[in-house]
């Protein structure tokens, strides 16, 4: 649970930094072994991450030193798409949809446990 709220917090930091419309294509899902893993719904949201990637890393470490057991030292950017998660046809992302929400979390823990190998 507390791993859980202290990534709920640097997500909202980072969205703090970053124009309204991404907040929504973005998460932070893991910090781990001085890495924050973030997922972005399409390239071009991830590539703006990149861009910004220093200063999130500065932000993180000033704002959450006192949380943070290790200070981050990385942020890695991923791109997951409905396109990953599902061969059937998508609907846009824009529509909530909690099948489409389910496919991400499953592909986010996909992810997190391929990171760990």
């Amino acid at each position: 649970m507390k791993k859980t709220q202290e990534i709920q917090l640097l997500s909202r930091s980072i969205h703090s930094r970053l124009p309204s419309k991404f907040h929504a294509h973005c998460w932070l899902i893991d910090i781990k072994d001085h890495l924050a893993l973030i997922v972005a719904d399409s390239a071009d949201i991830a590539t703006a991450l990149r861009y910004q990637q220093h200063e999130l890393l500065k932000q993180i470490n000033e704002e959450f030193a006192a949380q943070l057991i290790t200070p981050i030292k990385r942020v890695k950017i991923k791109v997951i798409t409905p396109q990953h998660t599902s061969s059937r046809a998508q609907k846009p992302l824009h529509t909530p949809n909690h099948e489409l929400s389910k496919r991400y979390c499953r592909h986010i823990l996909d992810t997190l446990n391929n990171s760990d190998n």
